[in-house]
C-alpha cells in the first residue's frame, strides 16, 4: 500500500475559503465522529457555512468483483512482495477471503452508525447505495 504524505492543513483551509462550494472526498469514514469535528471546524472557520455529506455506499460485492478482476496483477505483486518470505505469507486466496470479510463489516459498521443520525448529523447526511 501506499503512504500518502501529511497534509497541509492551512493549505488545504485557504484553497477551501476561497470556493463557494467546498466538498471533501473520503473513500471510508471509520469513525463518525471525524465527520462531527470536520462540521465543527468549518463552522469555527466560517460560520454560515454548511457541511453536508452525501455518503456514497458500493455494494461490498461490487468491490469484491472488481479486485478479483485484477487478480492476475494481484499474484504477481503479491509473489514479487513476498519473494524473501516464501512459505511465512497466506495464501493469496485467504488475503482476498479476508479482505472481504473486512469490507463487509466496515460497510455494514459505517451504515448501522449512520442510521443512528446523532443530532448533528440530522438535515445534513444523505446515504446513496450504488
Amino acid at each position: 500500500l501506499v503512504n500518502c504524505p501529511p497534509v497541509d492543513v492551512s493549505l488545504v483551509n485557504k484553497a477551501c475559503l476561497s470556493k463557494k462550494v467546498v466538498m471533501i472526498k473520503a473513500i471510508r469514514i471509520p469513525d463518525l465522529n471525524l465527520l462531527q469535528t470536520a462540521i465543527e471546524r468549518v463552522k469555527g472557520i466560517d460560520n454560515a457555512a454548511e457541511l453536508h455529506v452525501l455518503h456514497l455506499v458500493r455494494d461490498p460485492r461490487g468491490t469484491i468483483h472488481s479486485r478479483l478482476k485484477i487478480k492476475n496483477l494481484m499474484e504477481r505483486l503479491y509473489k514479487y512482495t513476498h519473494l524473501d518470505h516464501q512459505g511465512d505469507a497466506p495464501p493469496l486466496e485467504e488475503l482476498v477471503a479476508t479482505n472481504a470479510e473486512w469490507l463487509c463489516g466496515e460497510t455494514l459498521d459505517q451504515m448501522a452508525a449512520a442510521a443512528q443520525q446523532p443530532e448533528w448529523l440530522k438535515g445534513r447526511y444523505l446515504r446513496v447505495r450504488f
